[in-house]
């Protein structure tokens, strides 16, 4: 009796692998910080991880094609050759068409499992650069000088001066590049006390919406979903200070305002990643601090808020160039509902 022939659906088919390039979600020290990407080519069905790499930056675009035909070589493929390859973008779709030709059915669709392999690498490895108060090269004066404007900043207090954190202050500080960009108060509720800077007033109010939205919701955001600032400055226990940077502050002689006032400045990229500090986030940290401290101490002598705008622009002579800063209240109307928050300006002295 002749052997049955296998229907199609059960003969064994040539697999397909899923691959891209991702810019890693963290900064590695190595010696100097940077933010590699990461190439990955995987099987789609077993999961099975071919070929992971983290790359430079500036590597050129085909370093998605080497990084393939390396796989393709590897002798733990053997027997394992695609017959397809996915890509997320129709960018890396058209360059492995330009590099290989025909020989491979490409198709362009989400590919999820390389965001959930690296992850998972994130969770398992922790990759990173150590927290310090020096950051990337930052002298010991600069953080000096970021502890004595952070300590003027606390005791005045302007998270119950200007109100609740809906009520934003206008920032310019044209030697830093921040024109028309905003700083929002926290602290109003006795939590989490400081400052958040935006590198516009825009940004800020969405990011204020998007809380909104997602707090109605009952739901958190997807980190690719997240508004963050551009950098943060706040105050905090000791006990939630990282070891390194406490031993830091005690042989630097680097005193907070309280034991709860421990300055901690955070900088993001624009996709919410955590970026290593530099002297230049260093001193806009320190330049807003003394400017906003300035003008809370002006507004609150009664424990209010004076009639109408206020307004207060500071040269902070202790950093090097003399920077000159302004904050100022907004004009009134300018809230969550503004349209044209991009157009604003600071209000005249």
């Amino acid at each position: 009796m002749p052997p049955k022939k296998a229907r199609p659906e059960q003969r064994q088919k040539r697999p397909e692998w899923i691959g891209g390039r991702r810019r890693f979600p963290a900064y590695i020290q190595e010696p100097e910080p940077i933010r590699p990407d990461i190439i990955i080519w995987m099987d789609r069905d077993s999961l099975y991880l071919i070929d992971m790499e983290a790359i430079p930056p500036n590597t050129p675009n085909s370093a998605l094609v080497d990084h393939f035909q390396r796989a393709l070589a590897n002798p733990r493929t053997a027997g394992k050759r695609p017959a397809s390859l996915c890509v997320a973008g129709p960018s890396d779709a058209a360059l492995l068409r330009e590099h290989l030709g025909g020989e491979f059915e490409i198709r362009v669709a989400p590919t999820p499992e390389i965001d959930e392999v690296i992850s998972r690498f994130v969770d398992y490895a922790n990759p990173g650069v150590m927290p310090s108060y020096f950051g990337n090269r930052i002298p010991p004066a600069a953080v000096d000088r970021l502890f004595r404007a952070a300590a003027d900043l606390y005791h005045s207090a302007p998270w119950d001066v200007v109100g609740g954190e809906d009520n934003l202050l206008l920032l310019d500080a044209p030697h830093f590049g921040l024109i028309g960009a905003s700083i929002s108060i926290i602290g109003a509720l006795g939590e989490h006390r400081g400052l958040l800077i935006y590198e516009s007033l825009a940004s800020c109010l969405q990011m204020k919406r998007q809380a909104q939205h997602f707090s109605s919701m009952g739901t958190s955001p997807r980190r690719s979903e997240l508004c963050t600032p551009a950098m943060s400055v706040t105050f905090n226990n000791a006990a939630d200070v990282p070891a390194r940077m406490l031993q830091e502050a005690r042989e630097n002689e680097w005193h907070p305002a309280a034991p709860d006032a421990y300055p901690i400045v955070l900088a993001f990229d624009p996709d919410n990643v955590v970026r290593p500090l530099g002297r230049h986030d260093c001193e806009l940290a320190t330049a807003c601090c003394l400017a906003v401290s300035r003008l809370a101490s002006r507004l609150s002598a009664d424990g209010t808020l004076a009639s109408g705008a206020g307004q207060e622009t500071v040269v902070i002579e202790t950093i090097p160039g003399s920077p000159v800063v302004t904050v100022a209240l907004p004009l009134p109307g300018l809230g969550m509902d503004t349209g044209d928050a991009d157009e604003h300006s600071l209000p005249p002295n």
